[in-house]
């Protein structure tokens, strides 16, 4: 009995570990995009010292902060996207950023009423690796701001920045509707350019070539493979959250 006692005091100390001290959630107003650009607007993830705050997200986009993964390796009803929340929370004394996700995991259950199983599918996606030739950027430092400048007609010189997250985001987005999987193995900033103008032929109907051949300027390449990847599948959840 004891023994038992110990055991469930010990998982209330985990889960109490896990969870925001206070979390405040409500239904997001509409956004402009010029409020965003400008900062007035939070659209993301924020997190300053013990303050993490969540703008204009959908639980899709909750779940798969809080579990890691990508929105595309969440499954579950449309009602996953059918509204957007504003979350401001407050981390207890000594978390750090790495305790996020799993105090997110625990919110999502207690107001959300979260249940999922785990499950590996295949998905059609292009896996960016590197070329061959090996990497044509130059790696900074790991406190280097992350900063983009697109100049040269019809906007054909584009200098950045960045991690090869944001690399994916900002530069190669979703080709063709496709997951972008990095398989590059490459971690911090770097710098980098991309000269678009010579790779634009004539009349050309399909850009994919020569978005190729952009990529290869930074020494990374674009292979559509089948991949096998980790899947959040949703059993059920409220579209609208327990009262803060």
């Amino acid at each position: 009995m004891l023994r038992a006692l110990f055991t469930l005091c010990a998982a209330s100390i985990v889960l109490w570990g896990q969870s925001f001290e206070v979390a405040s959630i409500r239904p997001a107003e509409p956004y402009k995009i010029d409020d965003v650009l400008s900062g007035r607007t939070l659209v993301g993830v924020k997190l300053s010292g013990s303050r993490v705050s969540y703008g204009s997200v959908t639980v899709r986009t909750l779940i798969a902060l809080a579990f890691e993964v990508k929105p595309y390796q969440v499954k579950g009803s449309g009602s996953l996207d059918s509204g957007r929340f504003d979350i401001a929370a407050t981390l207890p004394q000594q978390a750090t950023a790495k305790d996020v996700p799993a105090m997110l995991r625990a919110l999502l259950s207690e107001r959300f009423g979260l249940v999922i199983h785990r499950e590996m599918r295949g998905y059609e996606a292009e896996v960016l690796s590197v070329a061959k030739s090996g990497v044509r950027m130059t790696r900074l430092p790991p406190e280097a701001p992350e900063k983009l400048k697109v100049t040269g007609a019809g906007d054909s010189h584009i200098e950045f920045e960045a991690s090869i997250n944001a690399i994916i985001a900002g530069f190669i987005g979703v080709p063709h509707g496709l997951p972008v999987v990095d398989k590059t193995g490459l971690e911090g900033v770097f710098a980098g350019s991309v000269d678009t103008s010579r790779y634009r032929p004539q009349g050309a109907s399909e850009p994919r070539a020569s978005f190729r051949e952009s990529l290869d300027q930074l020494g990374l390449r674009l292979d559509r493979q089948v991949v096998t990847l980790a899947t959040i599948v949703v059993d059920s959840v409220r579209s609208i959250p327990s009262d803060n």
